[in-house]
């Protein structure tokens, strides 16, 4: 029932994730645009809404460090 906690707890996953990966924020960010099919340049998760947020965490789940938007 409250839409920022939501948010802020998929964004603690995905940096945490991120950082299980040794991924630094570039990478996290082409493979968010690769897989989420985004037709912007991403600098930053918090222009994603909620639903991309559960979708790249839900990605980053099964993601493995050597996996990289090409």
């Amino acid at each position: 029932s409250n839409p920022a906690a939501y948010e802020a707890d998929f964004l603690r996953m995905i940096q945490a994730r991120r950082i299980e990966l040794g991924w630094i924020k570039p990478e996290l960010y082409a493979f968010a645009e690769q897989k989420l099919g985004l037709k912007k340049p991403l600098t930053s998760l918090l222009v994603l809404g909620p639903r991309q947020l559960k979708a790249l965490a839900d990605l980053m789940a099964h993601a493995r460090s050597s996996e990289q938007a090409s």
